[in-house]
């Protein structure tokens, strides 16, 4: 995979730092290691992240910088309810390295099993619309956030075990 970056061991960051440390304070190492986790394309992420709180509290200006180090052509735009209930849905992540969707509905996700399968290293099967279904085995990166944490239909530990909340 390519990315629009070229890589500087020696780079600097004061003014991303102070951001952090102010919108995520003790949190930021955390939500930093698994948002890198798009970087490794050996093992693909087993967890997703959820930026949750009010708004301007910089959730999509996180996942925009997230953009851009992957890039726009290793990005989907993929919510959590169009993988419950789209069945296209599924290969439009095929082939990424970030799936990211802003301000997710606050309403009810009732089907978990897509999102468990791509956060599980499970092949999936996909199909674009009059193409022939196919499978695949998941490398993006799930990043979402929203305003409210939207409620689910899964009371197992799976969900939780899956997607990271900051």
């Amino acid at each position: 995979v390519r990315r629009p970056i070229e890589w500087d061991p020696t780079a600097k960051a004061p003014n991303y730092e102070a951001w952090m440390a102010e919108q995520v304070g003790d949190q930021a190492d955390d939500l930093e290691e698994v948002a890198s986790t798009m970087l490794d394309q050996i093992h693909p992420p087993s967890k997703g992240l959820l930026l949750y709180g009010p708004s301007r509290s910089g959730k999509s200006t996180f996942l925009r910088r997230m953009k851009e180090i992957a890039g726009a052509d290793n990005t989907s735009a993929v919510t959590l309810h169009q993988l419950a209930t789209d069945r296209f849905a599924p290969a439009d992540i095929d082939g990424k390295v970030l799936n990211v969707a802003a301000d997710l509905s606050s309403g009810h996700v009732e089907d978990l099993s897509v999102f468990k399968a791509v956060t599980g290293g499970d092949a999936i099967r996909a199909e674009r619309k009059f193409g022939q279904p196919y499978s695949f085995v998941n490398r993006a990166l799930f990043a979402f956030s929203a305003n409210k944490v939207p409620s689910v239909g899964e009371d197992s530990r799976a969900y939780e075990e899956r997607m990271k909340p900051f």
